[in-house]
């Protein structure tokens, strides 16, 4: 786009106010630039390797006022992700108790956990 970039013009959509939604189709996979996108307000990330229908299926999510990412960014993120957090958890390790250490592993699954205790009779 001459003169601005899809960055730069997702930043100046966002910044209207209005209803308008912006969904990023780049030839870009990797980690920083979704980042970017996502940081200047877009609410879709598809990248163009993708198939039609991932491109449809953008467009209803985000009209339905929810976020998309292209399957082949969230596997890559999901499996970083989950190596980082396994990292995590083995550095805290050895300072936490056994309950601390199950307690985390939920976190960073994504549970949902309670960490009260039941009340002792």
């Amino acid at each position: 786009m001459p003169g601005m970039d899809g960055l730069e013009t997702t930043r100046r959509v966002s910044r209207l106010k209005s209803d308008t939604r912006v969904i990023i189709l780049t030839m870009y996979g990797d980690q920083a630039y979704l980042f970017d996108a996502l940081a200047s307000g877009a609410a879709g990330y598809i990248v163009k390797e993708s198939c039609g229908a991932d491109l449809f299926k953008a467009i209803r999510d985000v009209a339905a006022d929810r976020r998309y990412l292209s399957p082949l960014l969230s596997e890559t993120l999901t499996r970083r992700y989950l190596q980082k957090s396994r990292t995590i958890l083995m550095r805290l390790s050895p300072a936490l108790t056994t309950r601390e250490r199950k307690v985390l592993q939920l976190v960073l699954e994504g549970k949902a956990i309670s960490i009260l205790r039941p009340a002792e009779d």
